[in-house]
C-alpha cells in the first residue's frame, strides 16, 4: 500500500522515526560529547550543564540526545522530572534507575525502603487524625519552607512538638488552605499526638522527622562507588517546577554539607530559568549554560523532511504558525497535514490554526481557556478546569508555548490587574477622552484583552484644574476637624471617580470590592495629565484603601522589573533638614548594613555605587530655600524649577538600579510634591529599579511610621507592594487623625522582591572590536577582542548584580581561551594588566582558518587567578557559509 507520507505502521516504526529526528543544536551537542572525552584531571572538564529555555524551545529532547551519547560510551545514566514531588522520591527515582543498569546503592535503597514503609504505615493506619495523610505528605514538601527550625517537628517531646505544631498551623493557614488558625493548631496537635504514640525507635523518628539529612549522605556514598569504575550522569528536567525544593539541596551538595562529592558524576539541568546567577556564582567555574533558541529555518525544514514533510506550501504554513518552536513543529508534523488549505484560513489566529490539529475536545477546550492569562500555573487550571483534571491537563499543557505574548522569564507572580490608560485627543487638541484597558490575572474571562472602556469628553482647562482642586481641597483640610477632612476629600475623590471613569469601568471595580481582598493593580499611564488615581473614591472607599496600586513609567521597562537590590542606603537631604541622622536611623533594619548618610548630604555626580538611595525634604515657605537641593545645580542663582534640573545627566544609577524613596515633610502650610512629574520620573530615568515618595508633604509621625517599616518589610523579604501596602497602614494607625497615609505613591512592579547581592570577583566581560558580537565572519578573517574583568557592572548588565571588593587583587590573573577550528592570539594564557580604574583589562585575536566548513564556532573564556577559577564565559563566533569567490 502506498504510504507516501510514510506514516508509522508499527510502533518499532515510530521508535526509529523519533530516534532519528534529532537535528540541530550543533554547538551544544560538540561540547557535551568533548567534555565527555576529556579526562577528570583536564582544566577544561564541565562538571555541570545548565540547558535552559522557554516551553516547547526542545530542552527534553536535547537532554534525551545528551542521555543517549553518555551511554553510547558506558557511562551510567539516570534521569528524573517533575513526577517527583519531593526530594526523597528524586533519590528514590534516581537509585531505581541506576539499579535497573546493574547498580544498587545498598545503604539508601534499605533506609529508603524503610522511609517509606515508615510514612506508608503512619498514613493508612484506621486509628490516624483526620487529615494525617495530606499532612505528612506536605510536611515532605515543605521540610526547607516552614518556620520551625529545619525539622517541621520534634516526634519525641510532646510539648516541643505542641509548640512547632502551632508555628506550622499559624504557617499552614496563610500559606496553604483558608482554615482557622485555632482549629487548625488543635488539629495539628491531634497529629502530633498520635506520632509520638505510633513512633518510638528514635532512628526511625530521625528518618521520618529528617529524610534529607539522613538518605542524602547515603545517596551520595553508594553514588562514589559506582563512579569510582564509571561515569555516572544524572538528568533533572522541568526545573521550573522541582527547582523550588531540588536548587538548595544541590547546591548544598556540591558545598560538601552531605559528603564527598565524585570527580566521576556529571549533572545536566533543563528548565524555563536558567539557574540563578547569584545563587550559582561560587560554581560558575564547573557550569556551561545552554540558551535554547527556536529553531533555524534550515533546521526546522530539516526536522520536516525527516518526518516525511515536503511540500512546500504544508511547511510554509508549519513554520509560520509554530514560530519556529520545536515542540510545536513536531505536534504539526505528526498530524501529517496533505492541504494547507485545511489549516490555513486568513482570519484565523495562530492558535485557531493550532486546534485544528488538536482532536481532544477536552485539550482544545483547555489550549483556548489557557490563552486568555498572562500568567498560568496548576493552580489556575484547577480553578479554571477543576481539581479532578488539574494535574493531568497541565502535565500536557505546561511545555506548550505561547502563542499570544513572548516575555522574559519572570520569577515572581503577575499583578492581579492591569489598567492601562490612554488620552485620545480631538484635532484641536482643546478636549480628550480617556481610554481604558482592564486586564485580570485573577478573572480573565471576565476581564479579557478586549475590554476597552472610554469616558466622556474632557476639556484641557478641566483636566489642569485637577491639580488644583487637590491643593485647595489640602488647604480646606488643614483647617478641619478630622472627620470633616475626611469628608472633604472623599467628595473630590468621587468627583474624579465618576468624571473619569465610564460608567461601565465603574461598575466593574465596585464588582472587584465584592470580593472582600486586596488586590495588586498596576496603573500604566502617560505624563501628560497630572491624576491622583489613589485618591479616586467608589462611594466608600478610595482606590488606594481598595487595592495595592503602582504605577508604571516606561523607563522602568529598561531595569529587571520583579526584582531589585538592597544593600546600603545613602542619605541625601536638603540643607535646612535638621538631624538628618535622626531621620537616617528610621531606615535600620535588622540584618540590614547601617544607613550611610552622604556628606553635607549632597549627591555629587558620581552615584554608580549606590545601593539603595533616600532623600529627605521639608515642605518650602520660600523660592530661595530652593537653593538647598542635594544636587550640585549649573545656576544657583536661578530657583526656579530647580528640581527639574535633577536631570539623569546629573545622577546614574543604572549600574546599581537600587530602590529610591523620598521624604518630603510638612513643616508649615500644605504643599504638593510634583511627585510624578519630577521626583519620580528624574530618578527613574536615571535608572533606579522603583521609586516612593508622596503626593504631598506628610506630617513627620506619618513618615516616620511608614518609613521605618517600609525598610524593615524590604529586609524581611517582603514584596514591593506588601512593603508598601503594610507601610501605609502602620502610618494610618500612627497618626489616626490624619489624612497623610493616603499621599504615598509606588512607582514600580508590586510584586517585585528585594534580593541581597552576594560577594563576587568582579564583573566578566568579553567584547570585539569594531564589529557586533553576532556578525558572522568569512573564512581567513581576524577578530579581536577586549576581555575585562570590572568593579562596576557595564551599561547593558541585566542579570543581579554582586557585591564586589573596593580593590579587585590577584595574584596572577590570567584568562584562557578554549576553542575549536580556529586560531588563537596568544596561544599562551593572557595575562591580565591592572588599570588605574581598579578594573583589569587584556586582549586576544581569533582568526578563522580559510579551510573550515563548520558554520559557528564555540569560544570558551576562563578567568583564573592561578589555579583557582574565577570566571567563566562562551559565546558562539558565527562563521559565513562558503568562501569568497
Amino acid at each position: 500500500m502506498n504510504n507516501p507520507q510514510k506514516k508509522p505502521n508499527s510502533l518499532q516504526d515510530i521508535l526509529q522515526q523519533r530516534q532519528s529526528g534529532f537535528v540541530g543544536r550543533e554547538e551544544q551537542v560538540s561540547l557535551f560529547r568533548q567534555n565527555l572525552d576529556l579526562s577528570l584531571e583536564d582544566s577544561r572538564r564541565h562538571f555541570l550543564f545548565n540547558v535552559w529555555g522557554q516551553g516547547g524551545v526542545g530542552k527534553s529532547t536535547l537532554l534525551r540526545q545528551f542521555r543517549k551519547m553518555a551511554e553510547s560510551v558506558k557511562m551510567i545514566t539516570a534521569y528524573t522530572d517533575e513526577s517527583e514531588k519531593s526530594i526523597p522520591e528524586v533519590m528514590g527515582r534516581l537509585a531505581e534507575e541506576l539499579e535497573r543498569q546493574g547498580h544498587k546503592l545498598t545503604q539508601f535503597t534499605e533506609r529508603y525502603k524503610l522511609y517509606r514503609q515508615k510514612r506508608q504505615e503512619l498514613e493508612t493506619d484506621p486509628e490516624a487524625p483526620q487529615g494525617f495523610s495530606a499532612f505528612v505528605g506536605k510536611t515532605v514538601r515543605l521540610a526547607h519552607r516552614v518556620p520551625v527550625g529545619g525539622a517541621v517537628f520534634d516526634f519525641v517531646d510532646e510539648d516541643a512538638l505542641a509548640t512547632q505544631a502551632r508555628e506550622w498551623a499559624s504557617y499552614v493557614a496563610k500559606k496553604i488552605t483558608n482554615k482557622d488558625e485555632d482549629a487548625l493548631a488543635t488539629q495539628a496537635r491531634e497529629w502530633a499526638s498520635y506520632v509520638a504514640k505510633k513512633i518510638t525507635n528514635k532512628d526511625e523518628v530521625r528518618l521520618v522527622q529528617e529524610p534529607v539529612e539522613i538518605l542524602t549522605p547515603l545517596f551520595l556514598q553508594d553514588i562514589f562507588k559506582i563512579a569510582k569504575e564509571t561515569a555516572v550522569v544524572l538528568f533533572f528536567d522541568t526545573y521550573e517546577r522541582t527547582g523550588e525544593f531540588l536548587d538548595n539541596w544541590l547546591r548544598e551538595i556540591l558545598e560538601g554539607r552531605y559528603g564527598e562529592v565524585s570527580l566521576n558524576i556529571l549533572i545536566t539541568i533543563a528548565g524555563r530559568q536558567e539557574l540563578d546567577k547569584n545563587h550559582w556564582t561560587p560554581y560558575e567555574a564547573l557550569i556551561v549554560r545552554f540558551p535554547l533558541e527556536p529553531f533555524t529555518e534550515e533546521e526546522a525544514q530539516q526536522y520536516l523532511t525527516r518526518k516525511g514533510i515536503t511540500n512546500s506550501r504544508v511547511i510554509e504554513v508549519i513554520l509560520r504558525l509554530s514560530g519556529n518552536l520545536p515542540l510545536l513543529v513536531g505536534m504539526l508534523a505528526d498530524a501529517h497535514p496533505n492541504d494547507p488549505n485545511q489549516v490555513v484560513q486568513p482570519s484565523s489566529s495562530a492558535v485557531e490554526h493550532f486546534l485544528k490539529w488538536i482532536d481532544d475536545p477536552k485539550r482544545r477546550q483547555l489550549a483556548i481557556d489557557a490563552a486568555i492569562p498572562r500568567s498560568l500555573n496548576r493552580d489556575v487550571l484547577a480553578k479554571l478546569r477543576g481539581e479532578d483534571e488539574a494535574d493531568e491537563l497541565f502535565s500536557w499543557l505546561k511545555e506548550m508555548p505561547s502563542q499570544r505574548i513572548t516575555t522574559q522569564p519572570r520569577p515572581v507572580p503577575q499583578p492581579d490587574f492591569i489598567l492601562r490608560i490612554q488620552k485620545i485627543w480631538n484635532e484641536t487638541n482643546s478636549t480628550c477622552k480617556f481610554q481604558y484597558q482592564l486586564k485580570s490575572f485573577r478573572f480573565p474571562s471576565i476581564f479579557p484583552d478586549n475590554n476597552i472602556y472610554t469616558s466622556d469628553s474632557l476639556s484641557t482647562s478641566w483636566i489642569e484644574q485637577v491639580r488644583g482642586l487637590l491643593a485647595t481641597t489640602l488647604e480646606n483640610i488643614s483647617s478641619s476637624l478630622p472627620t470633616e477632612g475626611k469628608s472633604r476629600l472623599s467628595s473630590l475623590g468621587q468627583y474624579l471617580f465618576k468624571h473619569l471613569f465610564p460608567t461601565e469601568l465603574q461598575s466593574d471595580f465596585r464588582f472587584l470590592i465584592s470580593q472582600n481582598s486586596t488586590f495588586t493593580l498596576l496603573i500604566l499611564a502617560d505624563q501628560e495629565a497630572w491624576i491622583p488615581w489613589e485618591l479616586l473614591y467608589d462611594g466608600q472607599k478610595f482606590l488606594g484603601d481598595r487595592f495595592i496600586i503602582s504605577r508604571w513609567l516606561q523607563e522602568l521597562n529598561d531595569t529587571r522589573p520583579y526584582e531589585f537590590p538592597v544593600g546600603t542606603v545613602n542619605v541625601a537631604h536638603y540643607a535646612n533638614v535638621e538631624q538628618p541622622q535622626l531621620w537616617a536611623t528610621l531606615l535600620e533594619a535588622p540584618g540590614a548594613p547601617p544607613p550611610q548618610p552622604l556628606p553635607a548630604g549632597v549627591l555629587h555626580d558620581s552615584t554608580e555605587a549606590i545601593r539603595g538611595l533616600h532623600l529627605i525634604r521639608y515642605s518650602q515657605s520660600s523660592d530661595a530655600d530652593l537653593r538647598n537641593a542635594p544636587v550640585t545645580l549649573d545656576n544657583i542663582n536661578d530657583t526656579e524649577d530647580i528640581e527639574l534640573q535633577m536631570r539623569p545627566a546629573k545622577l546614574n544609577l543604572r549600574r546599581n538600579r537600587p530602590f529610591v524613596t523620598l521624604s518630603y515633610i510638612k513643616t508649615d502650610a500644605p504643599e504638593l510634591t510634583a511627585l510624578e512629574n519630577t521626583w519620580a520620573s528624574a530618578f527613574i530615568r536615571a535608572g533606579c529599579s522603583g521609586f516612593i515618595g508622596s503626593l504631598w508633604a506628610v506630617e513627620p509621625a506619618v513618615e516616620a511610621a511608614f518609613i521605618s517599616c517600609f525598610y524593615n518589610r524590604l529586609w524581611a523579604g517582603a514584596s514591593l507592594g506588601e512593603a508598601f501596602y503594610t507601610s501605609r497602614q502602620l502610618a494610618r494607625v500612627a497618626a489616626p487623625d490624619s489624612l497623610d497615609w493616603l499621599a504615598y505613591v509606588l512607582f514600580g512592579d508590586p510584586m517585585a522582591r528585594p534580593y541581597r547581592p552576594v560577594p563576587g570577583d568582579g564583573y566578566a566581560i568579553v567584547e570585539p572590536i569594531g564589529r557586533e558580537i553576532d556578525d558572522p565572519l568569512p573564512p581567513g578573517a581576524i577578530a579581536r577582542f577586549r576581555v575585562t574583568l570590572r568593579r562596576n557592572p557595564p551599561v547593558w548588565h541585566e542579570d543581579r548584580v554582586i557585591e564586589v571588593a573596593e580593590n579587585l587583587v590577584f595574584e596572577n590573573l590570567q584568562v584562557h581561551i578554549v576553542t575549536y577550528g580556529l586560531q588563537v592570539i596568544p596561544d599562551l594564557p593572557i595575562t591580565m594588566t591592572l588599570t588605574a580604574k581598579g578594573d583589569y583589562l587584556g586582549w586576544f585575536t581569533l582568526v578563522v582558518p580559510n579551510e573550515i566548513t563548520d558554520t559557528s564556532a564555540l569560544v570558551q573564556v576562563y578567568f583564573a587567578d592561578g589555579m583557582r577559577p574565577i570566571h567563566s564565559l562562551n559565546f558562539s563566533l558565527k562563521i559565513e557559509n562558503g568562501r569568497e569567490e
